[in-house]
């Protein structure tokens, strides 16, 4: 559950790299999609972007969606995004979406970001603090349930 925390080294807006090009939806792992933007640079060269905030790279806690951007594929998009800080011998390379804007609309802003990531660290937060109390509480409470006393 510690694992999943979201948005460490998250850093300032000013910080932020950004990366234009035409935009998106590249398949992930279980049906989820990442974000990826095709000639970038004016170039051939695609990058690909995740939404998981997650220092694993393996794409499962990343999930861009595709019904939202629906409207705004195959447009050109500016994406500011940054790498995920390590945590312990983790890492995730996969560039993390922060803002996106497509015909110089702020469709995703960094304030919504850092909106997303508050709102999944609560939740992680409430699993920390009360789901493992209570699965240890009731692993101590089954495992005195029918054992019997040695009577000598």
């Amino acid at each position: 559950m510690t694992t999943k925390y979201a948005g460490i080294g998250f850093p300032k807006e000013d910080s932020l790299f950004y990366t234009t090009g035409i935009l998106g939806l590249h398949d992930n792992v279980r049906h989820t999609k990442h974000l990826m933007l095709d000639n970038v640079a004016g170039n051939t060269e695609t990058q690909v972007f995740a939404c998981g905030y997650s220092f694993f790279d393996n794409g499962r806690s990343s999930n861009c969606g595709n019904s939202f951007y629906k409207p705004y594929l195959n447009k050109e998009a500016t994406i500011g995004w940054y790498i995920q800080d390590k945590f312990l011998i983790f890492k995730n390379n996969v560039p993390q979406v922060v803002t996106v804007e497509v015909d110089d609309k702020v469709i995703i802003s960094y304030t919504d970001t850092l909106r997303k990531i508050n709102s999944k660290n609560k939740l992680y937060r409430f699993m920390i603090l009360f789901a493992f109390p209570l699965s240890v509480l009731m692993y101590w409470s089954f495992s005195k349930v029918g054992k019997k006393p040695i009577n000598n």
